[in-house]
């Protein structure tokens, strides 16, 4: 009888699927983060119409939240334009000399990190399971 224990493992299938693991998760992670973007956007929207005076008070502010891709591809990025006032989201948001801030987006992205933060866990964790990894 031997006094030695052999054990061999064929790794070849786990080796396999972590590798494209990156490649699966990426993709669910953007859009978790779109998501997120869009909550940030509606949540900046009802802060200038709660703070400026109302729906119609710096409307154009409010109507110039967009939600875009960004440049690399690999996320979103919310901003606020204004066409027909374009210094007045900077404005607000940072104040000026004769002016405080009237924050609106950065409270607004402040305010979803937690959810973010559990969003994004969420789905690693299902992405593990899904593809057999967390067994």
């Amino acid at each position: 009888m031997s006094d030695r224990l052999q054990i061999e493992i064929d790794v070849t299938t786990l080796l396999a699927a972590l590798e494209r693991f990156p490649s699966i998760l990426a993709p669910r992670l953007k859009a978790g983060g779109k998501v997120t973007a869009e909550a940030i956007k509606v949540e900046s929207m009802r802060r200038i119409a709660r703070r400026q005076g109302g729906p119609t008070r710096n409307r154009h502010t409010a109507e110039g939240h967009t939600v875009e891709e960004t440049r690399n591809g690999d996320g979103w990025v919310v901003y606020v334009a204004s066409p027909d006032a374009p210094g007045v989201p900077r404005f607000l948001e940072f104040g000026t000399e004769k002016m405080t801030a009237r924050e609106f987006l950065f409270p607004a992205a402040a305010m979803h990190e937690g959810f973010h933060d559990r969003l994004m866990r969420e789905i690693v964790v299902e992405t593990i399971a899904a593809e057999g990894l967390g067994d």
